[in-house]
């Protein structure tokens, strides 16, 4: 994916991509745009990202205990 083109022209955006670390028009992980990026660098953003989606859901009124909001969305 050309993530610096898909910045501009996304129907909800354009996305202001100033502040990301983009390498070959991708986002980077590590020393490496996303889709070269090593397996256990790519398994904890993703699990980062996981846990923050799940925090957000909460902060927002997910539900009274953290380990029953729903992250389904």
């Amino acid at each position: 994916m050309d993530f610096a083109e898909f910045a501009r022209t996304a129907w909800f955006g354009p996305l202001d991509t100033s502040g990301l670390r983009l390498l070959e028009n991708d986002l980077a992980i590590g020393d490496a745009p996303l889709f070269r990026g090593a397996s256990e660098a790519i398994a904890a953003a993703s699990s980062a990202a996981m846990e923050r989606h799940l925090a957000a859901n909460w902060l927002n009124g997910g539900s009274e205990t953290y380990s029953d909001t729903d992250v389904s969305t």
